[in-house]
């Protein structure tokens, strides 16, 4: 019999380790080659300093008597101390000093082939721009491709099947100052649920044309029902059993929720209340202060980007319908909401990208603005604009 678990990797990766550190061999190297190119560039400069301090010529003292200069003729004799020269100039700042002296000429010649040049040097850089791709998933963000845990993702997801996806909404009771949250658990609040949940049902989004429901993708156990987690479960989803039973059931369920055939959900399986309650003391589910509900989602490998496209497009609708009638609902019983979707982290992580953009040009912008102006120099007439600054 074949064996499920996988294979753990042979392949060793080389490191070095210095107590509690540890780095790759290549990041290590390039360290030390850093280290000792950093150390020669800084011998070499004390030993130039030091040579040129030892080396120049010791200064002739002048004659004591300036009528020595110069002979009867007004003419200076040969044999005549004279001022030695000033020490020679260091041979980096000479080569520096004629290499762009001739630069500058070179541009001052050719000015429409230096300008040609800078541009199409930079743009043959970007051309790989044409193939970026900003990456908002957060498994490929913040996981190794090459670590254990993706390969081991990556078997479970080969193999079996991905986790499902995860949408959530929590209800929850607001604490004062000096009180603790009151519970949740009444009969007005499990109205206002059966409410949102008809809203949930009801809600259809659009996605090429047709129309997806939460019915089309939500995970089926038994292939009928969905596998939703909600204290409502405890009634079947259905609100004409609530009136009937009342709110003495669902306590009832939180103790026996197991053993009674009436506490189970519509997809025939037993929901534990810890799942579906939040904010209690102990395992005293009655004093709950927050509904949790959960609505587990078909999720699919992704290999084109377009396999949970469906899931995705009702998820934009499900987040704008708890933004726009489910949260005033919320509201308006003195509740508190606080909702996500699988999607969630993937579409903050892309909205900041591009909020990022925006902020990133309005600041080159006005560096490049500043440099320009505060560089150059004060424009005698506004034609000369563009010759006194630097733009």
């Amino acid at each position: 019999m074949g064996s499920l678990l996988p294979q753990s990797k042979t392949e060793t990766s080389c490191s070095v380790k210095m107590g509690s550190l540890k780095a790759e061999c290549l990041d290590f190297s390039l360290v030390v080659v850093y280290i000792v190119f950093l150390c020669a560039i800084l011998l070499w400069g004390l030993l130039y300093r030091t040579r040129g301090r030892t080396g120049f010529p010791s200064q002739t003292k002048p004659p004591k008597n300036a009528d020595d200069k110069s002979n009867n003729n007004g003419n200076v004799p040969e044999n005549s101390a004279q001022v030695p020269k000033a020490a020679s100039s260091s041979i980096v700042q000479t080569y520096m000093s004629t290499f762009f002296r001739r630069h500058g000429v070179f541009v001052t010649r050719h000015p429409l082939l230096v300008l040609c040049a800078s541009l199409l040097v930079p743009i043959l850089l970007c051309i790989g721009l044409i193939r970026f791709k900003v990456e908002t998933r957060p498994e490929k963000l913040w996981v190794s491709p090459g670590s254990q845990t993706a390969y081991e993702k990556q078997y479970f997801d080969s193999h079996l099947a991905p986790f499902y996806r995860i949408e959530q909404l929590v209800l929850a009771t607001s604490a004062s100052d000096q009180l603790e949250a009151p519970t949740i658990v009444n009969d007005n609040n499990f109205k206002l649920l059966f409410q949102i949940q008809k809203k949930i049902d009801d809600l259809r989004a659009n996605y090429s044309g047709s129309t997806v429901s939460l019915a089309d993708i939500c995970l089926k156990p038994l292939s009928t029902d969905c596998a939703t987690q909600s204290v409502l479960q405890y009634f079947q989803l259905d609100p004409k059993k609530h009136d009937d039973l009342g709110i003495d059931h669902a306590k009832f369920c939180f103790e026996h929720y197991s053993s009674e055939e009436t506490c189970l959900s519509t997809f025939q399986s037993p929901i534990d209340p810890s799942t579906i309650l939040g904010g209690f003391p102990g395992s005293n589910f009655t004093e709950a202060s927050a509904f949790v509900i959960t609505y587990p989602v078909n999720n699919k490998v992704e290999t084109t980007g377009q396999e949970n496209a469906k899931a995705m497009a009702w998820e934009r609708a499900y987040i704008n319908l708890v933004k726009e009638e489910i949260l005033p609902m919320v509201l308006a019983q003195n509740l508190t909401l606080s909702f996500s979707s699988e999607s969630s982290i993937k579409d903050e992580l892309n909205r900041e990208s591009t909020a990022d953009a925006i902020t990133i040009v309005i600041s080159y912008i006005v560096m490049f603005a500043y440099i320009s102006f505060t560089l150059g120099d004060r424009p005698s007439r506004l034609w000369a604009l563009f010759v006194s600054s630097k733009v």
